[in-house]
């Protein structure tokens, strides 16, 4: 799927963190992390690297390509063949098939690293960095599911572990490192009246340009609006009709965005709208805005390859305001 999605109100999906507030989930890897630094074949979760040069031999790894399509094909009643439905990627699983020996303490101070790095995490997925001969360092957004370990005569000998590994992930696209763009508002010119109906030529508001150059499957962004800011919108121009995603208070009787503040919006499914007062990482509680959102908008993807990203807004005299684009380039492979 890609291009423009239209609007739909979908509420309940975040989590605030207990001690920031901010939202956790992302299905992207964050732009705060920094990505480690890895030699061909070799995989990284948690902080434990597996694979070459390391106590983890990976004898086997599947689940590293194409993932299950569910398809929508419906057969015809009384006739040949079947109605063409939706195909779309599912989940996928990630296993490893290890060669555990021990880290130069035992092999069982190997035993308890692999699993310290690979408890249960409940509702939450995070990165499995992995390098492979020319492509780029790639992740995927996982969480563990099976650790199996036979203990044989090569265990007991303390020589050898035969551990397997399942990762499952529910988004099945592949990720460079996330990045943050900060984009500004241009010198507003002319003169229009707001609020404006859409399609419109902006002649007050020049809108602000930036190249977003993604992978080879289309991804959900988010978007940062920090105030002051009026009737902020994001667009990607590179979509055929530049499907724009704008907010609008209608009590409001400023800013929509106030200095200090910001709004969150995830173009992910299932949507968000959040403003935080004091800012995204203030701790305190987000206020659900999706009723910002006006009925013209369109939740719009990152299309492979190439995008033309634009910000614009409804203040004539003020550019104090700022837009952070947040992504991670996405692949198949």
């Amino acid at each position: 799927m890609s291009g423009p999605r239209r609007f739909a109100v979908a509420r309940g999906r975040f989590s605030p963190s207990k001690s920031t507030g901010e939202v956790r989930l992302l299905a992207f890897p964050s732009p705060s992390l920094s990505p480690p630094s890895l030699a061909n074949f070799q995989w990284q979760y948690n902080g434990l690297t597996l694979g070459a040069e390391t106590p983890f031999g990976v004898l086997n790894v599947e689940g590293m390509d194409l993932p299950d399509i569910r398809n929508g094909d419906v057969n015809l009643p009384r006739d040949h063949g079947q109605l063409l439905g939706l195909d779309v990627l599912g989940g996928n699983d990630i296993t490893f098939d290890l060669w555990m020996k021990t880290d130069e303490l035992s092999l069982q101070a190997s035993q308890l690293a692999l699993a310290e790095a690979t408890v249960v995490r409940p509702g939450e997925e995070i990165p499995l960095w992995f390098q492979l001969p020319n492509l780029p360092l790639l992740c995927v957004m996982c969480r563990p599911r099976k650790r199996p370990m036979k203990v044989d005569s090569d265990y007991a000998a303390a020589n050898i572990g035969k551990p397997e590994l399942t990762l499952h992930a529910t988004d099945p696209r592949f990720y460079a490192p996330g990045e943050a763009l900060t984009l500004t508002l241009a010198t507003p010119s002319g003169g229009l009246k707001f609020p404006v109906t859409f399609p419109v030529t902006f002649s007050s508001t020049t809108p602000s340009s930036v190249t977003v150059a993604n992978g080879t499957m289309e991804m959900r962004p988010r978007v940062i609006f920090t105030g002051p800011l009026t009737n902020p919108a994001i667009e990607n121009a590179t979509i055929s009709g530049e499907p724009h995603l704008q907010v609008v208070n209608p009590e409001q009787s400023g800013y929509t965005v106030l200095s200090g503040d910001q709004l969150l919006l995830d173009l992910g499914v299932p949507h968000l709208a959040l403003y935080y007062q004091g800012g995204v990482t203030s701790g305190n509680t987000p206020t659900d805005v999706m009723s910002w959102v006006t009925a013209a908008s369109t939740w719009w993807d990152l299309l492979p390859g190439s995008n033309t990203v634009r910000f614009y807004s409804a203040d004539s005299f003020n550019t104090a305001g700022t837009c952070t684009f947040q992504f991670a380039p996405a692949y198949v492979i």
